[in-house]
């Protein structure tokens, strides 16, 4: 099967929806599978670790940064907004992107669009922001990932091995089932705390039902870890950059 050109598994990929660039090939959707045959007893249940479990569903995690972030990245690893801004308050939500050290800070207006001080429950205001900028995110789902795809300034797209990168963090990996900035926008429900990021070793939950993975502190490097980067170009056109 071919590869998507966006960097996506193309058995999901909307954008592939879309007019893709010249010369580029739609790729062939994923052939029906037949159900499974009735055996003649019941199979035993098999009890899969949780980190198992998710990397036989993920086959790969999508992490979205800044446009041409990728040569930064690749030689300081995926750092979190906390060990970017160092001794610089993070403690209000960011209203543009910042630029520190030479890399990217991402602006939070999707928070503030949800207006998350009025959804928080657990913490407050700074607490929460100190809860995300301590930890880096990879997308499991599409949904969150096509819209950040979709900036105009454009999107360095890095794939991740999934069960490569659960083993190097296992100790510091979470989950998260529902979407970090996307609660009720209009409502006022208590929906977005600590709880908001489950251990990944003691979830039992469908894997199916993860939004986001996130890693606590980091990552110092991602040698051996990256499957491919994708580089969302401005214009629309998309570049290759690894594999």
């Amino acid at each position: 099967m071919e590869e998507c050109p966006h960097g996506l598994d193309p058995s999901w990929c909307s954008l592939c929806k879309a007019t893709l660039p010249s010369g580029v090939k739609r790729p062939r959707a994923l052939p029906a599978q037949r159900p499974p045959r009735q055996a003649s007893q019941p199979p035993r249940p098999v009890t899969r670790r949780p980190e198992d479990a998710l990397a036989g569903l993920r086959k790969v995690l999508f992490h979205a940064t800044a446009y041409q972030s990728w040569p930064s990245i690749e030689a300081g690893g995926l750092r979190t907004a906390a060990q970017l801004a160092g001794d610089r308050p993070l403690d209000k939500l960011r209203d543009r992107d910042v630029v520190l050290d030479g890399a990217t800070l991402r602006d939070q207006r999707p928070l503030m669009r949800a207006n998350i001080e009025q959804h928080l429950i657990g913490t407050d205001l700074p607490g929460w922001l100190e809860l995300v900028n301590n930890r880096v995110f990879f997308f499991a789902q599409q949904k969150s990932l096509t819209t950040f795809l979709s900036h105009p300034e454009g999107q360095d797209l890095v794939v991740f091995d999934t069960r490569k990168l659960l083993r190097a963090t296992i100790d510091r990996i979470e989950v998260l089932t529902d979407e970090m900035a996307a609660p009720e926008p209009w409502s006022h429900c208590p929906c977005r705390g600590p709880e908001t990021f489950l251990p990944l070793p003691s979830y039992r939950g469908d894997p199916a039902d993860v939004f986001e993975v996130a890693v606590v502190d980091g990552l110092p490097s991602v040698d051996g870890l990256v499957t491919r980067v994708v580089r969302h170009h401005p214009d629309k056109t998309t570049e290759v950059v690894v594999g």
